[in-house]
């Protein structure tokens, strides 16, 4: 499985503005779950936050980045504080 690589997209920062954004699709812990899933077992995952809404920046770096980010991405989460 080293050629595989599995990339979720997210475009809100949490279920609710999820749901009205994109309905009918898995809400963004259900996304999250398959991610942690995945990476569990050794798959190489890419979440990329498409449409990236502007208003919602502070919730994606304060709520998202947390959820989905390693070590790696919180440093980068300072940043933008």
């Amino acid at each position: 499985m080293k050629h595989l690589v599995v990339q979720v997209s997210i475009s809100a920062p949490n279920d609710k503005l999820s749901t009205l954004v994109e309905p009918n699709v898995p809400s963004v812990s259900e996304r999250i779950k398959c991610i942690r899933a995945l990476n569990e077992e050794g798959i190489y995952t890419i979440v990329r936050l498409q449409p990236l809404f502007i208003p919602w920046i502070p919730e994606i770096v304060e709520g998202l980045f947390e959820l989905v980010s390693g070590e790696f991405l919180k440093c980068c989460q300072e940043q933008y504080r």
